[in-house]
């Protein structure tokens, strides 16, 4: 490189005259100096300092001159063939680039669990540069060229739960293999910014409203929301959030910027409600459907308040209308929930269709509309067996219990237990979601709020006893 030192040894078979420019030629080096490093004038030395702006290898040329005056023939290479290859051009970077891994915006955020990463490539071989990284100086920096040349390079940093939240800056020495210093480059290279963020995002809690587009004045706090009216929720966030979702009644809702908000804090969801039990009655995948205001087919106008119910017509058009009985029947109240039609059962009446084949092994809801004459006890709500699958709806140890028998061998199942039992009429639907042999979703609603007292809605039916429906 520039300044650096060269120097050219050689020997001859007899003593020679102190030699001059002229007679040794070394390029790209400023003036020579000539030393006679024996007694007899046979060993000499020529050395001379690296000018600027020369590049490639430096080339020479000796011929001397005996004692005589006779000129020897002229030498342009070595013993061993080696050479000096001058150097004296600063090495740059190319190619700077920051991203993280992280998923929502790789050129701007890093969390705990992501990894930034910087990567460059260098204009000719370098040295291991040295790097720092988000404040890190012993990160492992690795040579990514294709043939391990030291042109590209990357170093990779992990971001760590509990770190300080701050911007990612970098700072990169190197030199070539010359030793050549290029000129350091920082995070002013690129034209992104990381900033490393470890804290949660949180909803503040007195920001959150919710408000129907129902006419009807809310009471006491509650407020009414009828079919294709809409439903809004709004919300704030602590710093600027990306895509939130949020789940209203039981459906999953993207959350969008609030009153053209820029800054990512400000929310509102939307949903427009839905006729679920209007679209579960119209669907043709409709296999049962039990009405206690229309029992006979005829609007119950053939009952009287305390009769005997023989038969219950399933109104789906499938033919699973319930005609059969162990024991007692049940009777008709024509106000037995609310003041409105009901089917009484007293523990031990019951109604039954044989050879039902609707239950699927695979998806399958259930809505049902009921109430307990008392929350203590063993009582069934619906049972249905067969010889390799079965379902069992039960208030059973003062708690709803959902339970589906796979068909393994008549034994084990899939479970869930809800909320504990009362004498509230309720609204329940049943849901099973299968996800193969082995395992399967089972969700239980009452009055449209998920159990809560199982997160995992995934069961291994290895895990689960048998029934006995009775």
């Amino acid at each position: 490189r520039k300044d650096d030192q060269v120097t050219l040894s050689f020997k001859t078979t007899e003593p020679i005259q102190t030699p001059t420019s002229p007679d040794i030629r070394v390029t790209g080096l400023d003036t020579l100096e000539f030393n006679q490093t024996d007694t007899e004038g046979k060993q000499w030395e020529v050395s001379g300092t690296v000018l600027a702006s020369q590049n490639g290898n430096a080339s020479f040329s000796i011929e001397v001159l005996d004692l005589a005056g006779n000129k020897g023939s002229p030498f342009t290479a070595t013993d061993d063939n080696t050479q000096v290859v001058l150097d004296t051009k600063k090495p740059t970077l190319s190619g700077i680039t920051l991203v993280s891994t992280n998923a929502n915006n790789s050129q701007a955020f890093a969390k705990p669990g992501d990894n930034i990463t910087l990567s460059f490539n260098s204009s000719e071989p370098i040295q291991i540069p040295s790097i720092i990284l988000a404040d890190n100086d012993s990160l492992t920096v690795h040579d990514t060229s294709s043939n391990q040349d030291g042109t590209s390079w990357k170093v990779v940093y992990a971001v760590n739960p509990g770190e300080n939240e701050r911007d990612t800056t970098f700072s990169i020495e190197f030199k070539d293999i010359a030793g050549n210093e290029g000129e350091t480059r920082d995070e002013s290279s690129v034209q992104n910014t990381i900033a490393m963020d470890t804290s949660k995002p949180t909803v503040f809690a007195s920001s959150v409203k919710i408000s129907s587009s129902n006419e009807i004045a809310a009471v006491d706090g509650l407020q009414w929301a009828k079919k294709d009216e809409i439903i809004t929720l709004i919300f704030n966030t602590s710093e600027k959030a990306f895509s939130p979702k949020v789940r209203i009644s039981g459906v999953e809702v993207n959350a969008v910027p609030r009153d053209s908000d820029t800054t990512g804090t400000q929310w509102e969801a939307t949903y427009r409600v839905e006729n679920i039990l209007g679209n579960m009655l119209q669907s043709t995948n409709l296999l049962l459907r039990l009405d206690a205001t229309n029992i006979d087919g005829n609007h119950n106008r053939g009952f009287s308040e305390g009769d005997q119910i023989s038969n219950w017509m399933d109104l789906s058009s499938k033919g699973y209308t319930l005609n059969r009985s162990h024991n007692l029947r049940p009777t008709f109240s024509s106000t037995g929930m609310n003041g409105r039609p009901a089917v009484q059962f007293n523990g031990n009446s019951n109604l039954y269709v044989e050879n039902f084949t609707g239950l699927s092994t695979d998806d399958y809801t259930i809505l049902v509309v009921s109430q307990l004459a008392s929350a203590s006890g063993h009582q069934d709500l619906l049972a249905i067996t067969k010889s390799d699958h079965g379902l069992l709806l039960e208030s059973s140890g003062g708690k709803w219990r959902f339970l589906h028998r796979m068909p393994i061998a008549n034994s084990g199942g899939s479970n869930r237990m809800g909320y504990i039992s009362n004498t509230d009429p309720h609204v329940m639907m049943f849901e099973r979601l299968a996800h193969g042999s082995e395992v399967d979703e089972m969700n239980l609603f009452i009055d449209d709020i998920v159990n809560p007292e199982e997160e995992s809605t995934h069961t291994s039916i290895l895990d689960n006893p048998n029934f006995d429906s009775g």
